[in-house]
């Protein structure tokens, strides 16, 4: 008799990419599985009664097991790509196999005595035979290509497109029990990435455990507690009679096909923002969400995360907040875009103007990077002035040339255009100042957030006044005749709801603001003194015209409308309150976690409590990304979407004790990745700063 052992994989995974050549200890995960048959079944081999094959789809697709089957006994069969009991069947034809003895590729630890038991009992004549009583991932199965065979011609069409389905449906099965006490409580299949550091950690951990018998081997699991690190991850997947097969539940998209290829393929970057990339997140982040109500964001498969991340900070109330939804709604049927001037639009502009003590006129538009580049344009018509001053320490301005020509990535952008904006440091009034006296009367603006990571130090001046550093800014913005521009985007209805430039007494002539402006509703605004902003009206004969923002969509009123309930909301519910006491709770809860952990070192939160941040340094200071995505990494595994800390009105208490138990978890494991190295225990590539030349 002729048995082919048949290792199912297929490259594609849409819950854990590349799994089957991913490194587990010193190895791909495949090989793994590949020795193991291999030693099991020396003999076998060896005399041709038993052949070993990777089982696997279209060759394009999975060219990659050939490389990881070299130098083992391993062969690679291309069948079927969609349908698993037709690509056993085809291999089967093909190398005249008489049985089969059928084992997951995911099922890297795979017990030699399943193997075994499921081996002999086909060779003296069983049908279709399984083992049972073991972990999830290391029990076997098998059947003879004749009751394969008979399966697949009596199976129906829809049985068939479904793969495994009922393939087997009124075929009794053999079951052969193994004794493993303690096997229900461990989970040895490789499909996400908690499973990829169970796998990881097992064969680092335990000595000799390819030599253990299977019992042993889990005890071994247990009395280390590994079993836990993958505890967490919900049955996803579909298995079939017990008998170890996973397949990927797809939900309707091709079977090649994941999220990130689908959305790689028809956006550039993956995504409508660099900040939500694939290269901003650890590999086990969700990579693309489907819903979200108040600080709970789905994926498409029901899984839930408890988000920090709040839509890139837009939403400060909570997401699908009913209020502003009901008002944007109204919005809508009242027409949403007119052909002329809406009354939304009067009464938007109008609440703006009184609301912000610098303001006499507003131009709405769609996005933060408009409203900034706006700014740019008119304070240039203003002055008559090319260079623009921008604080190096505040991440990002616009996507328009003017800025992103000063940051490593300046591919596409003229000399000229890279030239004409210079940086100076936040905080250091003399890095302005030396930056004016470089380039006397060329400056038509100076652009900085009021803070982001750190806020304006103070000063006393020698007549006793006691005096910020963005008050220095104005002061000598006034001297040289330069536009002050200040980006509220962040700061804007966060810090106070005049903006934080009330909070820090200084008058802009020009400010923008967005994000938290109509609770993820997409409205921005440029907005200031009425003789600058007046450079963009019609109504003044016989003065030059500036083409200033002329956006079909900008007044959209459903944004608009949702706008004037926000700032509803946030006076009716002291929003703002809400937010500086959450975020000082989340702070302490970090820094606390990390002290009792040892590494306040390494690891921090700070910042303003309405909007803190959290680093990862390493000893000389310098960002650590690697121990970064370790964090976010760890904090998914507990259900906590962590890139940033965006707060919320609904950010609560319950919110906050959930945060604080996977902080421990996370922190935990940060801190055995910085006395044992944070490769140990990091899963894929770390998170990489979005501006940088190369990918």
């Amino acid at each position: 008799m002729k048995i082919g052992i048949l290792v199912t994989a297929r490259m594609g995974s849409t819950r854990l990419t590349n799994k089957h050549i991913r490194k587990i200890g010193d190895r791909p995960a495949l090989r793994w599985l590949l020795d193991r048959i291999g030693t099991e079944f020396q003999a076998e081999l060896s005399a041709g009664s038993v052949s070993l094959w990777i089982a696997t789809g279209n060759p394009q697709s999975n060219s990659t097991f050939s490389a990881v089957s070299e130098g083992s006994p391993a062969q690679v069969f291309f069948g079927s790509d969609d349908n698993v009991p037709l690509r056993h069947l085809q291999a089967a034809r093909a190398h005249d196999l008489d049985a089969l003895l059928s084992v997951d590729g995911d099922d890297i630890f795979c017990a030699p005595e399943a193997m075994r038991a499921v081996h002999d009992a086909l060779t003296a004549g069983a049908g279709l035979v399984k083992t049972v009583g073991l972990p999830l991932g290391m029990n076997a199965w098998g059947y003879s290509t004749k009751v394969l065979d008979n399966a697949m011609s009596n199976a129906s069409e829809t049985v068939l497109e479904t793969g495994w389905g009922r393939i087997f449906d009124g075929t009794e099965a053999a079951e052969i029990a193994l004794d493993c006490p303690g096997a229900e409580r461990v989970r040895a299949t490789l499909d996400y990435p908690e499973d990829l550091s169970f796998f990881d950690r097992a064969a680092h951990d335990i000595p000799a455990w390819e030599r253990l018998p299977t019992p042993d081997f889990v005890q071994a699991i247990l009395d280390r507690g590994l079993h836990e690190l993958n505890a967490s991850v919900a049955e996803r997947y579909w298995e079939n009679f017990n008998m170890g097969i996973s397949a990927e539940k797809d939900r309707g998209l091709a079977s090649t096909q994941t999220y990130k290829e689908r959305l790689h393929r028809v956006i550039p970057g993956g995504a409508h923002t660099y900040s939500r990339g694939d290269d901003q997140y650890p590999v086990n982040a969700p990579p693309i969400l489907e819903r979200a109500k108040g600080t709970t964001v789905w994926t498409p498969d029901g899984q839930s995360f408890l988000d920090y991340g709040m839509a890139l900070r837009a939403v400060s109330i909570g997401y699908s907040e009913p209020v502003i939804n009901d008002a944007a709604i109204r919005g809508m049927e009242a027409g949403n875009n007119l052909t002329r001037a809406s009354t939304i639009e009067l009464e938007a502009a109008e609440r703006l103007v009184n609301l912000i003590d610098s303001v006499d006129m507003v131009k709405f538009t769609k996005n933060g990077s408009t409203a900034t580049s706006a700014a740019v344009k008119l304070a240039r018509a203003y002055t008559g002035r090319d260079l623009v001053a921008r604080c190096a320490q505040h991440p990002f301005f616009s996507y328009d040339d003017w800025f992103i020509g000063n940051t490593p990535i300046t591919k596409g952008i003229p000399a000229r255009t890279i030239e004409q904006t210079k940086s100076f440091a936040y905080n250091d009034i003399g890095s302005l100042e030396r930056l004016i006296d470089e380039h006397p009367g060329q400056f038509a603006c100076v652009i900085l957030e009021p803070a982001s990571t750190e806020t304006p130090s103070t000063f006393t001046s020698p007549d006793g006044e006691v005096m910020n550093y963005l008050q220095q800014v104005e002061a000598l913005c006034r001297r040289h005749g330069i536009v002050f521009i200040l980006d509220e985007m962040i700061t804007g209805f966060r810090w106070h709801m005049k903006g934080a430039q009330h909070s820090y007494s200084i008058t802009p002539d020009l400010c923008t603001f967005g994000k938290a402006m109509a609770n993820g509703f997409s409205v921005a605004a440029v907005a200031g003194r009425r003789d600058i902003m007046e450079l963009g009206s019609i109504d003044k004969p016989g003065q030059e015209r500036l083409f200033l923002l002329s956006t079909t969509h900008g007044a959209e009123m459903c944004g608009l409308a949702a706008y004037l309930a926000t700032m509803d909301f946030l006076e009716q519910h002291a929003v703002i309150d809400h937010l500086w006491k959450y975020g000082a709770d989340l702070q302490a809860a970090i820094n606390a976690a990390a002290t009792q952990a040892g590494i306040e070192k390494h690891f921090f939160a700070a910042g303003p409590a309405v909007s803190p941040y959290y680093a990862t340094v390493t000893s000389e200071g310098a960002p650590w990304l690697e121990l970064r995505t370790l964090f976010a990494q760890e904090m998914i595994k507990q259900g906590v979407l962590m890139p940033w800390l965006a707060l919320s009105y609904r950010h609560g208490e319950a919110e906050l004790a959930k945060t604080r138990e996977a902080l421990a978890h996370a922190i935990g494991v940060c801190a055995r990745g910085v006395a044992e190295g944070v490769d140990k225990y990091l899963i894929g590539p770390a998170i990489k700063p979005v501006f940088r030349r190369y990918n």
